[in-house]
């Protein structure tokens, strides 16, 4: 999709069909270049992607933010990986100066990826926390209403999704998971066990994924 690598900050805003700040670019230009340093190491993304990276990774996940509600403060992205989404939505609403409240809370619970996760968090100035745990073991004291959002990609089918994320969903909450060409198929197996409402959004990186948009989650 793009020419360059990094893009300009032109042909990213051309992609995505929206502006981007330039705050916001900078952010997600220190964020592919962290991703690149650390990839040998730490295995981020999948090596066959490393060249792709704005087009398979960062742009498939900058695409999510036109989809989140301005009244969200609170944020939980699970599975985190090499932070996609979830850093890229911190990078977004974590600008200083602005007087929005917000914060992303990050779960993964492999150790190197947490020391990335923490790494991209204090290097970039995010309104962020980090915790090394099994999205199974987080219980999330420091939220006492459950998340505004919640978001995790590449990560597990909806029902098994549904299943990590369901403690912390209340009325106000929405969730948005990326989802390939199989999304379809998803939605009908999780039907058989849970009650949801979604929308279903086209992707702009691949043929016929969607960034599935749901509310009123519960357990029959």
């Amino acid at each position: 999709m793009f020419a360059n690598n990094p893009p300009t900050l032109d042909d990213l805003t051309k992609a995505l069909g929206f502006d981007v700040s330039e705050d916001l670019y900078q952010k997600l230009c220190d964020y592919a270049a962290l991703i690149e340093k650390w990839q040998p190491t730490h295995n981020l993304i999948a090596p066959s992607t490393i060249s792709e990276i704005w087009t398979r990774h960062i742009l498939d996940s900058v695409q999510i933010l036109p989809l989140i509600a301005k009244s969200v403060k609170t944020h939980l992205d699970f599975g985190s990986g090499g932070g996609l989404p979830g850093l890229v939505i911190a990078s977004a609403f974590s600008n200083v100066e602005t007087d929005r409240p917000w914060h992303t809370d990050l779960v993964e619970s492999v150790g190197k990826k947490s020391v990335f996760l923490n790494t991209v968090r204090r290097e970039l100035g995010l309104k962020a926390k980090i915790y090394q745990l099994r999205i199974e073991n987080y219980s999330a004291e420091n939220i006492e209403s459950g998340y505004d959002l919640i978001t995790a990609r590449a990560l597990a089918d909806l029902d098994k999704l549904f299943e990590y994320a369901h403690r912390f969903v209340m009325p106000k909450t929405t969730l948005i998971f990326p989802k390939g060409e199989r999304w379809g198929e998803e939605v009908e197996a999780a039907k058989q066990y849970w009650h949801f409402d979604f929308e279903s959004i086209p992707s702009i990186t691949h043929t016929n994924a969607s960034l599935l948009v749901i509310k009123n989650l519960y357990k029959y």
